[in-house]
């Protein structure tokens, strides 16, 4: 059974599944379309697709009927689309102007971990530069070296 747009919207909102459905067959397609002629990345466009239609499912509740369910959803997959390609353009910025940020974004420590870890490798330096040079050797052999 085919619905109008607002009835469709009504039925979309007290999660009728058979609505789910229809809408599902009707837009998912052409979503997934519109998404793979602007990303290249076939993973990426498929979480461009899973979060536009989420971010429809938030928003569903205000809309209005201003324009068509179909303008609606796409307008919301253009912003996400959007969204996409600042986020990309913002790492590969961040990724060319910070050295190593990428090499601590992969090791997934934060980089309040990262600054810590840095400051106890500086403290245990000193302390084995104000001891006595066999004291150190002896510290180095038995909780760096695991002797």
């Amino acid at each position: 059974m085919r619905h109008s747009e607002q009835e469709l919207v009504k039925e979309l909102l007290v999660r009728n599944e058979h609505a789910l459905s229809e809408f599902w067959k009707t837009y998912a397609p052409k979503i997934r379309r519109h998404v793979l002629n602007h990303v290249a990345d076939t993973s990426d466009a498929e979480e461009i697709v899973q979060i536009t239609f989420i971010a429809f499912f938030d928003a569903l509740r205000d809309f209005t009927g201003g324009s068509t369910l179909s303008t609606y959803l796409f307008g919301i997959c253009r912003h996400k689309i959007t969204d996409y390609y600042r986020k990309k353009h913002l790492k590969e910025y961040l990724f060319s102007r910070i050295p190593g940020l990428e090499d601590l974004i992969g090791t997934g420590i934060d980089p309040s971990e990262h600054a810590e870890q840095i400051f106890l490798r500086d403290k245990i330096r000193q302390v084995f530069e104000s001891i006595l040079p066999r004291h150190a050797r002896i510290l180095r052999a038995k909780y760096v070296e695991g002797r």
